[in-house]
This record gives structure tokens, sequence and C-alpha cells, in this order.
């Protein structure tokens, strides 16, 4: 089954090994401290990607933070290009049929009121911690407003 793949450059290997280091750390770190742990992704892309000038595939962001050792308790990914968050959606319950996924398709901007719904509610006794990975592919499609609303919840930034 074949599915979209966008092209990445060079570097997106080395970004995604730090991402997949740094998501592993965090989940693990965090499973006894936190009853919920939610991966936030918000700009996830299709999941999948062709390095420039190459013919090597790699799994970008979303999937590797499924695939990592202590897996979070709910992931949602945003994407605004239907295309990707297609492929991506299809990536993921193929791969990953057991897990509480959502996707939300839209500009995370403008999205942040249907993520900020989907973490579940924290409480005396049920501590929800998000880890939000954010990587637009220019600056100007991130408003400072978008972490700041998210920031409302337990939340740690990897920008």
């Amino acid at each position: 089954m074949q599915f979209h793949l966008p092209e990445i450059g060079s570097w997106g290997e080395e970004k995604y090994h730090l991402v997949r280091n740094y998501a592993q750390i965090f989940a693990m770190s965090m499973k006894e401290k936190w009853q919920c742990r939610v991966y936030i992704d918000l700009f996830a892309g299709a999941g999948r990607a062709r390095i420039k000038g190459s013919e090597k595939i790699v799994d970008g962001s979303p999937l590797i933070a499924l695939g990592i050792e202590n897996p979070f308790d709910r992931y949602i990914f945003c994407e605004k290009n239907s295309t990707n968050i297609d492929a991506l959606s299809k990536r993921v319950k193929a791969r990953y049929p057991g897990l509480d996924t959502h996707f939300v398709h839209g500009d995370a901007n403008d999205s942040v009121n249907e993520i900020l719904s989907l973490i579940p509610q924290y409480s005396s006794t049920f501590k929800v911690l998000g880890f939000c990975f954010v990587d637009p592919f220019k600056i100007d499609n991130l408003k400072f407003e978008t972490l700041h609303r998210l920031s409302s919840k337990y939340m740690d930034f990897l920008v």
C-alpha cells in the first residue's frame, strides 16, 4: 500500500533521532509520576518522508513517538494538509491500531480549542502531563498565542 511521502532535507534524520531520544526519555521518566501522558504533534505531516535527493524513507515524528519503548497514553496529531493527515491516519491505524490516537485536520493555530478538548482533564487524583512537539515548516506558521494557550495545561514543549 502506497501513501503520500513528502520530501524533507537531509537534516531531518538527525532531527528525528533527537525527537526519538527526547520522547523516550520523557515518556520513561514520567510514567510513574503521571497517570496520563499525552503526546501532541502540532505539525504532524504524513508520518513518513523521503530524504531529498535520495531513495531513503524515514519515519516522521508521529510514528517515532508511537514506536517508543514506553508509549504515551494518548496521541494527538494536528496537520493542516489533507493529503498528509490522510496518509498519517492510515499509517497509524495500520501499524498501531490499539493505541489511543486522535487526528485534528486543520491549522494548529486555529485548532487549539479542539486540541485542548482532546487532552484528558487533570485532577488531584488523575494527573495529566503533555509533551508537545512543535516543528513548523517555517516559523511564520506558528503563533506564540498557540503555545501560550496550550501551556494552560501541564505541558512540556520541544520546539
